[in-house]
């Protein structure tokens, strides 16, 4: 074991958890609140066009998977669905629907120590669900119901409750459509994988199978650890995302926390960048930090930054709560990047940390380190990136925060991620747009967090003209296009560069210009 190893060793076994606020409590998300449900709209309405459908006895085709990092508001969305949708009663014209509602919150799963106490757990949620149709039900379904009851009261096995559930779901969906929402699917599978494989297949197959039902899972990954093929094939992952700018604004309002709602969403929004939870900590605290009578402005607003960031420290606690030090140190570090492979991350963090043991450690050791990460439901590969990324919000958070505790290491960490890609750049053959876009984004953020505002143009240009200069640059066709889509796709960068961007994006369409005639005359740039 090189030095290195044994060091992260102890540190998860000896240091404590180090705070990063000042004292300031956790709070727990608020429950959800009808009439304090904002936004989502695009998505509520794909769940009333699908149960439309099956009213009229369409046939549903598809399992819903809402997935996103803790905070987005995935529960209040299960449980709006269940209101919205879960109560409408059956007439001529199209079946009514009921909805039930299972969370797999860790207290639940503790809680119950077999699979056989889990089971019955559930099908008490059922049960109430079904009382709340007593006055709807007719003889047939009434029966089947006492089937149920039976069959739990008998003790029976869990596979026959189950196939009872099944059951009596497939009666009632003559008239109804069962909406079975179950929320925290990922906490089930993290501690329990052989209960998840056992409900996939016992209970969640036979549902979605059955085209009269919808079937809704939240979690806060994608989940791809599904085996039964009829699940994988029907299931549709839907990415549960931050609000914008004016869902913010409205967030604010139902909250009624705050006066000059649109005002204080556009302050708090470089803060939050429309995460939920986030948002409603800022708006809390800010609300408590000014007298009713205090106009708020961003001036007002830059007096409490270091109250925003202790509240925003509260925020990543919550998400790295049960992360061992080591990992959580390496994972707010890896945040300065926006993606990153085992190379880059050993570079990163080797130089981070000053620890030259980290550079002679294997590729294997730094995988250790990815998998922890990616444990944490806040890393994930993306298929876009060709590598591993930090979920976008929650990486936005971690710098905000850094910035206001510590903007000279915030500064440093930044650097490094520059002198990374100047030094992947000069090793990559061909040149990778993807790292310039990367070198241009960390000199952007360095330059943006010293002065504020756009970023100047005076900042980028070296690297510009370092990597993209028609005369000197090592780009081919293939890269020069690869890096007009990146950069026509990035909005973040968009909105970092500001005027800036416009620049950027000419003078790449000026090179694409030369490297095409050259190409086409058979020539390479000189």
């Amino acid at each position: 074991m090189t030095q290195a190893r044994g060091a992260a060793s102890a540190l998860t076994q000896m240091q404590p958890q180090p705070s990063l606020t000042s004292g300031v409590v956790y709070v727990p998300p608020p429950a959800y609140e009808t009439d304090k449900f904002v936004a989502r709209e695009k998505l509520l309405q794909g769940f009333r066009d699908q149960l439309k459908e099956a009213k009229h006895g369409q046939s549903l085709r598809q399992i819903i998977m809402l997935w996103g990092v803790s905070g987005l508001g995935k529960t209040w969305i299960i449980r709006h669905l269940a209101h919205e949708l879960g109560h409408d009663q059956p007439d001529a014209q199209q079946k009514g629907s009921f909805a039930i509602v299972f969370d797999f919150a860790e207290d639940t799963v503790r809680h119950c120590e077999t699979l056989d106490a889990l089971l019955r757990t559930f099908t008490q949620s059922v049960q109430q669900a079904i009382h709340r149709l007593e006055n709807q039900l007719n003889t047939d379904e009434r029966r089947e119901i006492a089937l149920i009851n039976e069959a739990i009261a008998g003790g029976q096995s869990p596979e026959e409750i189950a196939r009872a559930i099944v059951c009596l779901f497939q009666a009632l969906s003559e008239r109804f459509v069962p909406i079975c929402l179950f929320d925290s699917l990922d906490i089930l599978e993290d501690t329990h994988f052989d209960w998840f494989a056992w409900f996939e297949e016992h209970l969640w197959m036979p549902i979605g199978r059955d085209s009269r039902m919808l079937l809704v899972f939240a979690a806060r990954k994608e989940m791809k650890r599904f085996q039964q093929f009829e699940v994988r094939r029907r299931l549709k992952r839907w990415q549960v995302l931050p609000f914008k700018t004016d869902e913010v604004t409205a967030q604010l309002k139902q909250e009624r926390r705050v006066a000059e709602a649109e005002l204080v969403g556009n302050i708090l929004y470089p803060y939050s960048f429309g995460h939920p939870y986030a948002t409603w900590r800022l708006g809390e605290g800010l609300a408590a930090l000014t007298p009713a009578a205090q106009p708020i402005d961003e001036r007002v607003a830059r007096q409490f930054e270091k109250d925003f960031a202790d509240l925003l420290g509260t925020v990543i606690e919550w998400w790295l709560n049960h992360v061992n030090w080591d990992v959580r140190q390496r994972l707010l570090a890896a945040a300065t990047l926006r993606h990153f492979h085992i190379r880059a991350l050993q570079m990163f963090l080797a130089e981070t940390e000053n620890n030259d043991d980290l550079r002679a450690e294997p590729d294997s050791y730094f995988q250790d380190i990815i998998k922890s990460m990616l444990g944490t439901d806040l890393t994930f590969w993306s298929q876009t990136h060709h590598g591993y990324i930090i979920d976008p919000t929650v990486r936005k958070i971690i710098n905000r925060w850094l910035l206001l505790t510590d903007a000279d290491e915030y500064d440093r960490r930044h650097r490094s991620a520059k002198d990374l890609y100047v030094r992947l750049i000069r090793e990559s053959q061909p040149l990778s747009a993807t790292y310039i876009i990367a070198a241009i984004y960390h000199d952007a953020m360095r330059a943006k967090a010293r002065a504020g505002g756009d970023t100047p143009w005076s900042v980028i240009e070296p690297t510009v003209t370092a990597y993209l200069d028609p005369v000197t640059s090592r780009l081919d066709l293939e890269g020069v296009t690869t890096l007009q889509e990146e950069l026509e796709r990035d909005d973040e960068l968009r909105e970092l560069l500001g005027d800036c961007y416009q620049e950027l994006t000419e003078r790449v369409d000026a090179l694409a210009r030369v490297v095409s005639q050259h190409s086409s005359n058979g020539a390479t740039i000189p």
